[in-house]
Formats: C-alpha cells, sequence, structure tokens
C-alpha cells in the first residue's frame, strides 16, 4: 500500500491541478504545522492567491508527515472587497471561512477541487497596490466619517526616518481643519498605535480601541468645534 505522505499529496495535487492552477496563475505550496499541513495556492512573487486551500490533519502525538485525503478538507475563506467611496482606493479583507470535508475520491474529488478554485478565482495578496489601504482600521474610520468631512481624502505619509520607503510609512485619511491646516489621521497596517497629524506634525497618539474616539475627534476638527487641546495634544 502506497504511503500516504504530505509528498504525495503534493505531487498529486500539483499533476491532477495543474491546468487549473496554471489558469489562475498560482502554483501548490505547503506551509506545515505541528497538526496539519496547508496547501495553499499563491504565485512565485506573492502578489496573488487563491482563496481556497487544502488542509490535512494529523496526530500532533506522532513525528509524521502522513496526510491522508480522508482527513483532508476545502477551506475557502470569504472576502470581501470595498471601496472607499469615489476616492479611487479600496479595502479588502476576510469576513469568514467556509470548511468542506473532501468526501468524494478519484476524479470526482478533484473536478470538485477544480470547481471551487475556479469559481472563487484570485485575490491580490500584494503589498505595493497603489490603490489599496491595507489598514482595515483606517478603512473603517473612512467608512464612519466620510459623510461628515466632505473633503474627506487618501493619501500615504513618509516615516520621516524612512522617506520614500513604502513598508515603512503610514497610509492616511487627509483634510482641511476649520482652521485650513492640513490634517492626517495615519496608520501602518498591523499597527497598534494611530497618529493625528496636523500641517506635517504628530499631535497625537490613540490606540486602536480609541479609533472610534478619534473618528469623532476628526469630525469635530472639520467643524470648528472645541477639543480637549491638552488630551490631544495639540498647541
Amino acid at each position: 500500500m502506497e504511503q500516504s505522505t504530505i509528498t504525495n499529496r503534493m505531487e498529486e495535487i500539483r499533476t491532477r491541478l495543474g491546468g487549473i492552477l496554471a489558469k489562475l496563475g498560482v502554483e501548490a505550496c505547503l506551509h506545515e504545522r505541528r497538526d496539519g499541513f496547508e496547501v495553499f495556492f499563491q504565485n512565485s512573487e506573492q502578489k496573488l492567491f487563491s482563496p481556497v486551500w487544502i488542509w490535512f490533519a494529523r496526530d500532533e502525538r506522532r513525528d509524521t508527515r502522513e496526510a491522508s485525503w480522508d482527513d483532508a478538507q476545502l477551506v475557502h475563506d470569504r472576502y470581501k472587497k470595498r471601496n472607499l467611496g469615489d476616492t479611487g482606493y479600496w479595502n479588502q479583507r476576510m469576513v469568514d471561512e467556509d470548511w468542506y470535508p473532501v468526501s468524494l475520491s478519484g476524479w470526482e474529488m478533484f473536478e470538485w477541487i477544480r470547481n471551487k478554485l475556479r469559481s472563487a478565482g484570485t485575490l491580490s495578496a500584494g503589498t505595493e497596490d497603489s490603490t489599496r489601504v491595507y489598514s482595515a482600521l483606517l478603512a473603517d474610520i473612512y467608512w464612519s466619517i466620510k459623510t461628515q468631512i466632505p473633503d474627506l481624502g487618501i493619501t500615504y505619509v513618509d516615516h520621516k526616518d524612512y522617506p520614500g520607503e513604502t513598508q515603512m510609512g503610514f497610509e492616511a485619511l487627509t483634510f482641511l481643519d476649520h482652521e485650513g491646516r492640513r490634517t492626517h489621521i495615519t496608520h501602518r497596517p498591523n499597527s497598534y498605535a494611530i497618529y493625528l497629524l496636523v500641517d506635517g506634525e504628530r499631535v497625537a497618539e490613540f490606540r486602536k480601541e480609541d479609533a472610534t474616539k478619534l473618528a469623532k475627534c476628526a469630525v469635530q476638527m472639520s467643524k470648528g468645534h472645541r477639543l480637549n487641546n491638552a488630551k490631544l495634544g495639540l498647541r
């Protein structure tokens, strides 16, 4: 009997699904974990991926690379893409996931997986798309205040120590406050802090959980309402 190793499964997947993977522009990749193996599909530049992947569970108590279709599940991560008003920017995030036990076998199983891959298509995984807002937090702030600040826009702000280095910079919401000062709400994806800048000067720092408070402050600033300047650090 053939040993059901993850190497066998990867060879099988690449052979039987090679056609649809080539059409999608992705290839099969492996991530090994203690409790199992993730077979996912992305391109070599890691800028494109399929939201469909395969999970092979294994017994944590054994040091083994066994991987059987009997223990496999097909996973479809559900993503939502939404435009940020008419700014030309957009945000994408995972909102749910569906798990399907692999109950078929042979030709039928691979045809089922092939159809799942085809219907799901591919999504952007790159970090260099100039029209994508990668910070879900910043996108949420935008949607919460966009109707209250008419000139609200989106831009990019350099880190003062790393000018021109996109990975080190900040995505930002921008508007003019009631005094005509250029104001930015800046955030780096996955960062804990949100910064408020006025005319290029960092005047306040908020924690992620205070994003709602910051959004209210931004609306107040745009309308000329008085703020607690001491608390915000404004001068």
